[in-house]
């Protein structure tokens, strides 16, 4: 591990040490539990909220460290193999929270270009010539200076490939002898909050819903 790999995965740490990851072994003491009861008897640490049967859990990470995006389903998970079950993805999370928070630097000059030629036709000064060969350009700098700065690279490696891994949806457990549902919830990531960086290291927050259904 690098010197910058180690400081990125330090300062998770020290943004927000959640509670441990349950092991399939450690998950055998809920075994009697449904999923309701699990989420708000381990969902209780200082990352988490809960507000009725609704869970959520604030998920630091960045480039380097991204256990704790896959903290809800690997207990779920092992929650399920702990009753005798196994656990089947039955809806996929389509939607990229942390893609929409970054601009896209061409988008983006296109359409300072676009406004900046109407601005022009309809008023052809000096001015407005001058915004009409630079607006693109500017807008992409613009764009890719912000997206440096924090670190959307870093981010979208971190939960794409959370994402990979099936980590959101909506879930069954399924006994294994009789394929009979145990119970049912979804794994959402419901907002992003992106953080500047700082000597080349970024913590960003991704706060994940986790509803029984």
């Amino acid at each position: 591990m690098t010197i910058r790999a180690f400081w990125l995965s330090f300062i998770v740490c020290l943004t927000g040490c959640a509670a441990p990851t349950l092991s399939l072994e450690g998950a055998k003491a809920y075994a009697g539990f449904d999923v309701r009861q699990f989420v708000a008897t381990r969902f209780t640490d200082k990352q988490s909220v809960s507000r009725g049967d609704l869970t959520y859990y604030t998920a630091y990470f960045n480039e380097v460290n991204n256990r704790q995006l896959f903290r809800p389903i690997e207990e779920i998970t092992n929650l399920c193999k702990a009753q005798d079950g196994e656990l089947t993805r039955t809806t996929q999370y389509l939607d990229n929270p942390v893609a929409k928070s970054f601009p896209n630097p061409t988008a983006e000059a296109f359409s300072a270009f676009a406004e900046a030629r109407y601005a022009y036709q309809k008023n052809p000064t000096q001015l407005n010539r001058d915004m009409l060969l630079t607006a693109g350009g500017t807008a992409f700098s613009r764009a890719e200076y912000f997206n440096t700065a924090y670190d959307s690279k870093g981010a979208m490696k971190g939960y794409e490939a959370a994402a990979r891994t099936e980590a959101y949806g909506t879930f069954q457990c399924l006994n294994k002898l009789d394929r009979i549902k145990r119970w049912a919830v979804a794994i959402s990531p419901l907002g992003f909050v992106k953080k500047q960086a700082n000597e080349g290291l970024s913590t960003h927050e991704l706060v994940i819903e986790i509803r029984p259904l």
